[in-house]
C-alpha cells in the first residue's frame, strides 16, 4: 500500500508552514519515493501520499478540488455504483469518473453519513476551507492504519507512526502500559502504540477536526451485528466475499506471493486469487523431499503458478531474525521464526506474503484471558470497552438499543468527559470492585449469548493480526457472528468454499495435523452437503487438534532447547542495551522460561519482545538499522537462560 500523512495547523502563524512540513514528511522514506510524492498544502493544511516502494505503476489522480472543499482519496472503494447512485451520476459516467471527484459529489449528498456506506480499502482527508474543518477517514475493516497526533494546535497523522515523528521537535514518551500488552497479549488495548501522544484511528472511525475540537466518530457500524442468520447459503456467500475481497483489498497495486503450508487457509488463498486471475508465486520452506513441501507444490501445481522452495536451517534463521523486522513499514513488526526461511527470497523478489488468519475468538477462547484479569483499566479503557463490546443500558430484565447518532466519541473540547459517557452507558452495571473478567463474566450472564459474542470477537479483530506482516489476510466480515453451528464448524465452511473456487484442490488428500482428515478424502465433502460436513467434523476433531491445524517445519521452541548458537543469539538479542523502565528483564526472562516448560508457542513471544527491543533502539535511541543495530559482535555459545 502507499504512504499517507499530512498534518492541520490552527496556529497563526503557524508552528511551521504547511508546505515546508510536507515536504521533510514526505523525504521520510528517502529521495528517490519523494520525487514521486503526489501533495497537497495551503497556509492550513498539508497532505499526500508516496507511491509503494518497489512499484512503478501509474498512479490516478488522488486530489479533486471544487469551491471550498478539497477532497485527498488513497485506496479503492469497491461499491462505485451505490457511491454514485448517492451522488446522483449517470450509470454512464460512473467511470470516466476520478474516485476523488466521485467521492466529492458523494459527500455533498451525503454528509458525514456517506463514510457508514464506504466499503473497500481507502484513507480519505476531506478539507472545508470556508469553514476550517477537516475529516479524516479510515476504510470499514482498518486494511490501511492512520495513526495521530495532536501537538498544541497542530494535528498530524500518518499511515506510519515515522511520519509524525519526522516533525515533531522532540520524541513523545514511551507508553509502558502498551508496551506490557503488546509483550503479553501481542495486540493493545483502545488504539495505543508504545508512544503515549500516538494513537491509530480503529477501523470503522473518522476524524472530525475544527479550529476548536477534535471528534473521533463511528462512521461504519458493520451490518453484520444487526442481524444473524442461519442460512448455510448465505454464510458461505459471506464467506466466499470476504475471502475475495481480502485478496482484492490485499494485493492492490502491490506485488503478492503466498506462503503455502498446505493448509486450508493456504487453499483458500490459492483458490481465491486463481479465481481473481492474480497471478502469484506461491513460497514454501523444508526439505524438498518433506511430505509438507510436497503437499504445498501439489496445491501450487492446481493453479499453474511459480512454485518457489525455500530451505530451512538453524544458520539461516539466525542470520535473518536480525533482519525480518525491517520488512515492515509500519511499527516494525517481527516476522514469525517459521517465515524467516524465505526472506532471501524475498529479498531477491521484494513482495508481501499472505497467510490466512484463523477466525479470531474472544478472551473466553484465548489463554490471554487470565492477563485481562490482571490489569488495571482505567476510566478511558473501560470507556473504551464498554462502548465496544455492550451498546446496551439496562433496565431489569427488558434492555434498549443505546447507539448514539454517530456512535462512540472522543472529544477534546470541553464537552462530555470519559467518566460522564461511561457512568452514561454503565446505568445498570459497574467495573468497580471487579477484573476485566469478572466483568465480562458477569455481563455474560445478562447478555443474548450470540449477541455478546458477535461483540466480544468484533473488538479483537481489529486487534489481535497486529503484529506479523506476513499474517495479512484478513476476513472484511465478521465470520464469528454466524449462528453456533457455523461458529464450531467455520473451517467446513472454508473447504466448501475452496471446492465452489477450486474444485482440484479438494482432491488433494489432507493428512496428519491438518484437521485430522487424514482418514477420508476431503473431495466428499462438496457432494454430500452439510449434514455431512457437520457430523465428520465433530467425529473427527480432537483435543489434539483443535487449536492447532499443522505442525511447522521449522520447531522454534526445540530449536532453543537444543541449539545454543540459536539461544545465545536470541539472549543477547532480547535484552541487549535496553533500560530497565522500558521492561523488566527478569520478568520477561520468567514468561520465556514459562513457555518453555509448558510447551506454549514460544514463537509469539520471542517476536514481540524483538518487536519492542528494536522499535526502541531505532524510534527512541535513534539507532541506524544498518549499522548500529545489525550489527552483532560474536555470539557468546555460552549464554543460557
Amino acid at each position: 500500500m502507499a504512504a499517507f500523512f499530512g498534518l492541520l495547523d490552527f496556529a497563526k502563524p503557524a508552528q511551521q508552514a504547511p508546505r515546508q512540513a510536507l515536504r521533510k514528511m514526505a523525504a521520510v522514506h528517502g529521495a528517490s519515493l519523494k520525487k514521486h510524492a503526489s501533495l497537497y498544502a495551503d497556509g492550513w493544511i498539508g497532505t499526500g501520499c508516496l507511491p509503494e516502494r518497489f512499484q512503478s505503476l501509474n498512479r490516478p489522480d488522488v486530489f479533486y478540488q471544487n469551491e471550498n472543499l478539497l477532497v485527498f482519496v488513497e485506496g479503492e472503494i469497491t461499491n462505485r455504483a451505490s457511491v454514485s447512485a448517492m451522488a446522483r451520476i449517470p450509470s454512464e459516467k460512473r467511470k470516466e469518473i476520478p474516485l476523488p471527484e466521485l467521492v466529492h459529489h458523494a459527500f455533498l449528498s451525503r454528509g458525514p453519513a456517506l463514510f457508514d456506506e464506504l466499503d473497500g480499502f481507502y484513507r480519505i482527508v476531506i478539507w472545508n476551507s470556508a469553514e476550517k474543518s477537516a475529516f479524516i477517514v479510515g476504510d470499514r475493516n482498518g486494511f490501511w492504519p492512520i495513526y495521530y497526533m495532536r501537538d498544541h494546535a497542530r494535528f498530524i497523522w500518518g499511515s506510519e507512526i515515522k511520519f509524525i515523528l519526522s516533525i515533531l521537535d522532540k520524541t513523545p514518551p514511551m507508553n509502558i502500559q502498551a508496551i506490557s500488552d503488546f509483550l503479553r497479549l501481542g495486540y493493545v488495548f483502545d488504539g495505543s502504540t508504545f508512544f503515549t501522544a500516538i494513537r491509530q484511528l480503529p477501523g470503522g472511525h473518522f476524524i472530525h477536526l475544527s479550529e476548536n475540537s477534535l471528534h473521533i466518530l463511528q462512521g461504519c457500524t458493520n451490518e453484520v451485528h444487526r442481524h444473524n442468520s442461519g442460512d448455510k447459503d448465505e454464510a458461505v456467500a459471506r464467506l466466499r466475499n470476504a475471502a475475495l475481497t481480502g485478496i482484492k483489498a490485499l494485493t492492490h497495486e502491490k506485488s503478492t506471493g503466498i506462503l503455502l503450508s498446505g493448509g486450508i487457509d493456504s487453499r483458500l488463498l490459492a483458490s481465491a486469487s486463481q479465481r481473481l486471475g492474480i497471478k502469484t508465486p506461491f513460497i514454501t520452506y523444508g526439505d524438498s523431499q518433506s511430505s509438507d513441501v510436497n503437499i504445498a507444490r501439489e496445491v501450487a501445481s492446481r493453479t499453474d503458478d511459480e512454485f518457489i522452495c525455500c530451505p530451512s536451517d538453524p544458520s539461516r534463521f539466525v542470520e535473518n531474525f536480525k533482519r525480518a523486522v525491517w520488512l515492515s513499514d509500519g511499527l516494525l513488526n517481527g516476522a514469525y521464526s517459521h517465515s524467516l526461511n524465505v526472506i532471501d527470497c524475498l529479498k531477491k523478489n521484494p513482495i508481501q506474503l499472505l497467510e490466512g488468519l484463523q477466525p479470531v475468538r474472544g478472551p473466553y477462547y484465548l489463554f490471554e484471558h487470565k492477563m485481562w484479569a490482571k490489569r488495571k483499566w482505567n476510566n478511558s479503557q473501560k470507556l473504551w470497552l464498554a462502548e465496544r463490546l455492550f451498546p446496551f443500558v439496562y433496565h431489569g430484565n427488558e434492555s434498549q438499543s443505546y447507539f448514539p447518532e454517530l456512535g462512540f466519541s472522543e472529544h477534546h473540547a470541553n464537552l462530555a468527559s470519559a467518566e460522564d459517557r461511561l457512568k452514561s452507558i454503565s446505568a445498570s452495571w459497574t467495573f468497580e470492585g471487579e477484573s476485566a473478567q469478572q466483568t465480562i463474566a458477569s455481563l455474560y450472564r445478562q447478555l443474548n449469548h450470540q449477541y455478546f459474542k458477535s461483540r466480544i470477537n468484533g473488538l479483537l479483530r481489529h486487534y489481535v493480526p497486529v503484529y506479523n506482516p506476513f499474517y495479512l489476510f484478513l476476513y472484511t466480515d465478521f465470520v464469528e457472528n454466524f449462528p453456533a453451528a457455523w461458529q464450531a464448524a467455520d473451517r467446513s465452511i472454508l473447504r466448501e468454499i475452496i471446492h465452489e473456487l477450486n474444485p482440484q484442490m479438494i482432491q488433494i488428500p489432507w493428512q496428519g495435523t491438518q484437521l485430522s482428515l487424514d482418514r477420508s478424502p476431503v473431495i466428499e465433502y462438496g457432494s454430500r452437503g452439510w449434514q455431512f460436513l457437520k457430523s465428520h467434523f465433530f467425529q473427527n476433531e480432537d483435543e489434539k487438534t483443535r487449536l492447532s491445524h499443522r505442525q511447522f517445519i521449522f520447531n522454534f521452541s526445540h530449536s532453543l532447547r537444543t541449539n545454543s548458537e540459536i539461544r545465545a543469539f536470541v539472549i543477547k538479542t532480547l535484552f541487549d542495551d535496553l533500560p530497565d523502565s522500558l521492561f523488566q528483564p527478569e520478568e520477561i526472562k520468567k514468561l520465556l522460561n514459562s513457555a518453555l516448560k509448558n510447551n506454549d508457542d514460544l514463537e509469539q513471544l520471542i517476536t514481540r519482545i524483538m518487536t519492542v527491543n528494536l522499535w526502541y533502539k531505532y524510534f527512541v535511541a535513534g539507532k541506524k538499522p544498518d549499522t548500529d543495530v545489525f550489527h552483532f559482535q560474536e555470539l557468546d555459545k555460552q549464554t543460557a537462560f
